[in-house]
């Protein structure tokens, strides 16, 4: 289900794919877009994430009316580590806080967006 999140922009697509960023069997994000759809599609950074939160609001740390379902604790971001380009950064909803988790091994869920003119 594609969700339109108008005020940032961009459509952003929640997936539930876990464990995807350095996965030798590719990624959700990528899945997607073979899939031959109408735009390219990619992972948020952690600022794009970060504007989503309402800093009032918690578990999730979201406005009310948001638009999603089925909203997940942990979100990745495209946004590496600079200390550790193995850890990327992630958006932890119950709170609204940022933090960072090894690639590798953190099982956090995705949502994809794509930008539109």
């Amino acid at each position: 289900m594609v969700h339109y999140f108008l005020g940032y922009g961009s459509f952003i697509l929640p997936l539930t794919f876990s464990c995807f960023i350095l996965s030798n069997k590719g990624s959700a994000v990528a899945e997607l877009n073979r899939e031959g759809a109408d735009f390219i599609w990619r992972l948020p950074t952690i600022n794009e994430l970060e504007a989503l939160v309402h800093c009032a609001a918690h578990s999730p740390a979201l406005p009310s009316g948001h638009p999603f379902t089925d909203v997940q604790d942990i979100y990745w971001s495209s946004t590496a580590s600079l200390f550790e380009p193995d850890w990327a950064w992630a958006l932890y909803l119950e709170k609204g806080a940022t933090g960072v988790g090894q690639k590798r091994f953190a099982q956090f869920s995705v949502w994809a967006v794509t930008t539109f003119d």
